[in-house]
């Protein structure tokens, strides 16, 4: 561990190093870019397997995204990094890819928007079935806090069964059925 205490500073890592990763538990208020492909690839495999935090996970991809919104690093580079959390399931990284997504998709010109609804829809479709569209008795606040914003979000980006879902939810509501309050 180094502690960056200077303006510019140079580390030298050991030659046999696969991988680095910058701000470790995200202590501190910068962003890292990574223009290191060889070094971005690996952290994509510690990313993919689960070996950095949850926070970290999530520190990778919203520096990434951060540079894409300052116009440092293409979206499809994000995009593309966005494959390494293809089995995540924690709360902080998941929530963070879906606004960056949703962020994308309010912005961008509308030729792009169609890939970009796909990869959130896929995102958020995925997370829905593992955690499902209605709240399980006891679940952690996590859970429902990601329901409620992915469910939302999956419908925006054209899920038909996050639609659906909405719809028939609705419906109930309007019949004066309860609903769940964390839908």
């Amino acid at each position: 561990s180094v502690i960056l205490d200077e303006a510019a500073m140079t580390v030298h890592l050991p030659p046999d190093t696969t991988a680095y990763k910058l701000n470790t538990g995200q202590t501190g208020f910068y962003r890292v870019h990574y223009d290191d492909e060889d070094n971005l690839a690996a952290l994509g495999d510690l990313v993919s397997s689960g070996a950095l935090s949850h926070t970290d996970r999530w520190g990778l991809q919203n520096d990434l995204y951060a540079l894409v919104r300052a116009g440092r690093l293409p979206l499809d580079d994000y995009i593309e990094f966005l494959a390494a959390y293809e089995t995540e399931s924690a709360y902080l990284p998941l929530v963070g890819i879906a606004s960056n997504l949703q962020h994308a998709y309010g912005v961008m010109p509308d030729e792009r928007r169609p890939g970009i609804g796909k990869i959130g829809r896929t995102l958020a479709e995925r997370v829905l079935s593992r955690i499902g569209m209605t709240p399980g008795h006891g679940e952690p606040h996590n859970s429902a806090a990601l329901r409620s914003q992915l469910l939302w979000q999956a419908a925006a980006w054209g899920s038909a069964s996050a639609a659906g879902f909405a719809v028939d939810a609705f419906e109930k509501m309007m019949a004066g059925e309860v609903i769940h309050a964390d839908i």
